[in-house]
């Protein structure tokens, strides 16, 4: 278990490394990531982020694309990983910075050894505002597609069966559609 660990660290090492725009530690990564739209820039995924299609481009069989449609972050300042870590009680491995015009929106992710997770939280001056598991890989897959308008949640089986879907107000709360 140790080197499953290590190989995934320093796979880890190697996608910062591959990030083409350099890091600013100078400031705290969470501020002003506010959006009008959806196009990627400053780091920002592009929408729609389709967790099948991620899986496809940056896990099994992987493309070139997966860097560029899906830029992922690794938690570089102290103060974010220690909300998020105080939040979910368990040690996040990345994020993605989803567009969103009225609040900050993240996707963590938290690798476990049987089973991956996926939460979206929003945050309003520096401050968790909600959380939402989206995803889950293990014996029951959670698929997701986050938009500019909504989350919708899919169980996966032999097809892909929608379940819930839930809108994100200016508040940053999640609100069941």
């Amino acid at each position: 278990m140790h080197t499953i660990k290590t190989i995934l660290a320093a796979i880890t090492i190697l996608v910062c490394m591959s990030y083409k725009e350099p890091l600013k530690l100078d400031q705290p990564q969470w501020i002003s990531n506010k959006m009008q739209n959806t196009k990627q820039t400053n780091g920002f995924v592009s929408l729609p982020f389709d967790s099948k299609a991620y899986y496809e481009a940056c896990i099994y069989p992987g493309t070139k694309d997966c860097s560029s449609k899906y830029p992922s972050h690794q938690f570089s300042n102290d103060a974010f990983l220690k909300q998020v870590t105080s939040t979910y009680q368990k040690e996040p491995t990345q994020y993605f910075k989803i567009p969103n015009k009225d609040v900050e929106v993240y996707l963590v992710h938290f690798q476990g050894d049987d089973a991956d997770e996926y939460s979206l939280l929003t945050m309003i001056n520096n401050k968790i505002i909600a959380t939402l598991i989206v995803g889950i890989s293990g014996d029951t897959i959670i698929d997701f597609v986050i938009d500019k308008q909504q989350v919708s949640l899919f169980k996966r089986n032999n097809s892909r069966q929608p379940f819930e879907k839930y809108s994100i107000s200016s508040k940053g709360k999640f609100i069941k559609i």
